[in-house]
């Protein structure tokens, strides 16, 4: 073989290489985009269906926590196994956003638990950390949901997606600063409502993922035709 043979085989090689990282970190994206949005979907259903038909409020505080606790445990056991894999074949835009995913999830719910731990072992009043870390939690969330599609677009080579993610941002941060509230109507428990801000967050964390997964998987589709 020349080395010309030799300098084409290698390039070949190396062209190969990076198709098939490609289409791995497409597709461990796509599993984690629907994944965590078949999980944000399951828990606001099961939430919701708990506050319409359960009244009792120890029996809806023990179905939450339960409830908790599993997507908890799902997304967190996802979100590692697909970081321990993207070790191994990503790049290092996947990998990091697989790390910063895996540390949001897995430790602000923790964070937040040993502070509720701890406000009840404490006699002060500690709603105010409560609220602030649940208000920071929520924003990191949504940062996070940039992240991806920043990761998108840079492993696609769009730019849109890039001005979606720093849209993303603005759209929350002026409907947190607005304040305004939305009522949704009477239940056995009292009054269903949620501000502008949560509303949109709710949306980005189910739909906006599952709609980035199913991005990703026509595009893989696509790719392999």
């Amino acid at each position: 073989m020349t080395t010309e043979q030799q300098k084409a085989a290698s390039d070949i090689s190396v062209i190969k290489e990076a198709l098939d990282n490609t289409k791995t970190n497409n597709k461990l994206l796509q599993w984690l985009f629907l994944l965590s949005g078949i999980k944000n979907i399951f828990f606001l259903t099961s939430i919701t269906l708990l506050h319409l038909f359960v009244s009792n409020l120890d029996t809806i505080g023990v179905w939450h926590i339960s409830i908790n606790i599993v997507c908890y445990v799902f997304i967190a056991a996802a979100a590692i196994k697909i970081t321990y894999i993207a070790r191994r074949s990503s790049n290092k835009y996947c990998i990091t956003y697989f790390s910063i995913y895996s540390a949001v999830v897995i430790l602000m719910p923790l964070i937040l638990l040993v502070t509720r731990i701890m406000s009840g072992m404490i006699a002060t009043d500690s709603n105010a950390a409560l609220i602030s870390l649940n208000q920071l939690s929520t924003f990191l969330e949504v940062a996070l949901f940039s992240g991806a599609l920043i990761t998108v677009g840079v492993l696609g080579s769009a730019r849109g997606f890039s001005v979606a993610s720093i849209l993303n941002i603005l759209i929350y941060l002026l409907l947190y600063v607005s304040d305004k509230t939305l009522i949704w109507g009477e239940v056995q428990t009292g009054t269903i409502s949620s501000d502008y801000s949560s509303i949109y967050y709710t949306v980005i964390i189910s739909f906006g993922y599952i709609i980035l997964g199913i991005y990703l998987l026509v595009k893989n589709k696509r790719n392999a035709s």
